[in-house]
């Protein structure tokens, strides 16, 4: 009997534990704070956090989050929730119309917002969390998420500012930031991050394989992006991650690797079409590449929009010596005048051209398809493109990239940065080359329109000097500009479907001035392409002074219109003033200097003297005009 009633009472007590034992979390939860908590509902991310460290899960959890009273407080995971898997995630998702709002640091001890483990060391912290539509925002010196030695995360449609850094990823790898805003967030964070290497996202120390893209990342203090490591080592690197179709604006840089979008040792990294806009007061790059001869670099650094407003390069390399990413090209560069294309060390490249030749490092073969125009960005909060913007339409398919920031699909070609401008309608568009260079300059145009009118565009008026007046009609027109100056250009095109479009490309053209030009075959022949008065309506008198007081080879270097007078310059300032007269000329149409002067050979006898020649020309009120090149000719 004695035995009975033992085992009785040891079963009942096993049953009343097995009674009373919590359940692991599994399906559809919520977290309101407006609410007690209950079977279904958390009134705090707290205790549902702490539940699942305590239970773990039996499958996959979705907290619904309400908004609730106020803001929740931070919270950390700072382990492998027990029974999550890529096949049992746990996601934090918004509520429909819910704007969830995690202020403060965590209870917990961490500097951070929302912390995710604690060590960057890979394989320590949770897998499989997901953050969806939540805002985070008062860590002054941490992060507002940060995600240490953890696997698949997922930060997604989310906000995040006030904080020390924003989305901070140590030793974290196939992760994927998407769709987020970071705003308002500096350059500190806290262990297992480091201050020096940050951005508004920073992928740091091993953080490797994650996918940051469709990202507005804008007036931040420091870096936009940051991808990269301290160290070489093959522990440390952070490699192979994809930085695609993201936002960075006002984000001046800030640290030992300033820029917006900053790569140091970022192994085999794809970073492709984002827009960058450097704001003015920035001394850093838009885009800087770090590295040296035996590091890794990116892989592709390719159909991205830089623009810079302040005194920075729109893409630098730390080193000469440094590796060149596979793939470089097809960028858009839009520096303003104190800016540049790009810069190596300390070395500054204003243009394009320049840019291209560079050898150390060596970029042969690198930026041929790239180009230097506007970005034309919608606003400086606004990286949206224009049918006008250089990147319109001109890019090459990057297999990573199939959509753009706003998830539309992208076109064959495909635009150049975050963008691609599409849609239902009519969007004129056009290239140009060249957009500069001295008169007379001609330059091709080319209809870039789209449409989703099957039969296409029919009309094309083109206004190339944006004067009111249409000067061409057809699909690929070319134009001379003839006097120096900046020009707009505009295109207006119609189909049978949508009717009208007109995109303006202000100041995209710049004529500089004409070039006095001599040549003579040595036969006592002589030509002269003068500068033509048209270009300039207030002239009534000039001159052509020549000299043959010269130094072969060396041209404008005389003391008077960078001629050196002797009594041929004498002769004509004693000639007499007349029409068609090239020496004292009132200009006519027609007339030199409106058209070229050619004399045949024999006239004129200086066999072996080189002649140096200057044209100078005034107003009615004996005012300078304009006074051309030194140009040189031998006999």
């Amino acid at each position: 009997m004695r035995n009975t009633i033992l085992v009785s009472l040891t079963l009942g007590l096993l049953l009343a534990c097995v009674a009373t034992a919590p359940a692991q979390l599994s399906g559809a939860l919520t977290i309101d704070g407006s609410q007690a908590t209950s079977a279904t509902n958390y009134n705090s991310f707290l205790a549902a956090v702490s539940d699942m460290l305590a239970q773990g899960v039996s499958s996959a959890v979705t907290f619904t989050v309400a908004t609730g009273p106020g803001p929740y407080a931070g919270f950390s995971i700072p382990v492998a929730i027990p029974g999550v898997s890529a096949t049992n995630p746990v996601t934090f998702v918004a509520g429909a119309g819910a704007s969830p709002r995690i202020s403060g640091v965590s209870p917990f001890g961490t500097a951070d917002v929302v912390s995710l483990g604690t060590s960057a060391t890979a394989g320590t912290g949770p897998t499989d969390v997901t953050l969806d539509g939540i805002e985070f925002d008062g860590a002054a010196s941490g992060a507002g998420v940060m995600i240490s030695g953890c696997a698949r995360i997922s930060v997604r449609n989310c906000l995040v500012r006030n904080c020390g850094v924003g989305i901070y990823l140590a030793g974290s790898v196939t992760c994927n930031i998407d769709s987020n805003e970071v705003r308002s967030v500096g350059s500190t964070v806290a262990s297992p991050g480091s201050s020096t290497y940050t951005g508004g996202i920073t992928l740091y120390q091993g953080s490797s394989n994650n996918a940051v893209q469709r990202n507005n990342v804008h007036d931040c203090t420091g870096n936009g992006i940051f991808v990269g490591s301290s160290s070489t080592g093959v522990a440390f690197l952070s490699a192979g991650n994809t930085v695609i179709n993201n936002f960075v604006s006002n984000c001046p840089g800030s640290g030992v690797y300033p820029a917006g979008i900053s790569l140091r040792y970022a192994a085999s990294a794809i970073v492709a079409n984002n827009s960058v806009w450097m704001p003015a007061g920035s001394t850093n790059d838009g885009i800087y590449i770090s590295g040296s001869a035996s590091t890794p670099t990116p892989t592709e650094v390719s159909n991205n929009i830089s623009k810079h407003d302040g005194t920075g390069a729109c893409i630098g390399f730390q080193v000469t010596t440094q590796l060149v990413p596979t793939i470089l090209d097809f960028n858009v560069y839009d520096p303003a005048p104190s800016a540049f294309v790009g810069t190596v060390a300390a070395i500054t490249y204003p243009m394009l051209a320049a840019w291209q030749a560079v050898t150390l490092p060596n970029l042969g073969g690198s930026e041929q398809n790239s180009v230097q125009g506007p970005a034309d960005f919608a606003s400086a909060t606004d990286l949206h493109i224009l049918a006008s913007s250089a990147g319109f339409r001109t890019g090459v398919s990057v297999p990573q990239v199939i959509d753009d920031i706003d998830g539309d699909p992208r076109l064959v070609p495909p635009s150049r940065g975050a963008d691609e401008l599409s849609g239902v309608g009519l969007f004129a568009a056009f290239l140009a080359l060249p957009t500069s260079g001295p008169a007379p300059l001609l330059v091709s145009f080319a209809d870039a329109s789209i449409t989703n009118d099957p039969a296409g565009v029919q009309t094309w008026a083109w206004d190339f000097q944006d004067d009111g007046i249409d000067d061409a009609f057809i699909q690929t027109p070319v134009f001379t500009y003839n006097c120096p100056g900046t020009y707009s250009v505009r295109l207006t095109v119609t189909d049978l479907i949508n009717g009208t479009s007109t995109v303006l490309r202000p100041n995209l053209i710049t004529v500089g001035d004409y070039q006095l030009s001599m040549t003579s075959s040595g036969a006592g022949d002589l030509n002269v392409n003068p500068v033509p008065a048209s270009c300039y309506p207030t002239v009534t008198e000039g001159w052509t002074f020549v000299s043959f007081a010269t130094t072969p080879g060396m041209v404008g270097g005389g003391i008077w219109f960078g001629i050196n007078p002797d009594s041929a310059t004498l002769l004509g300032l004693s000639s007499p003033l007349a029409v068609s007269n090239p020496l004292h000329f009132i200009p006519t149409a027609n007339t030199y200097p409106n058209t070229s002067l050619v004399l045949p050979p024999g006239s004129v006898n200086a066999p072996g003297l080189t002649m140096d020649a200057v044209q100078v020309m005034i107003d009615a009120t004996g005012s300078l005009v304009y006074w051309s090149n030194v140009a040189q000719v031998g006999f």
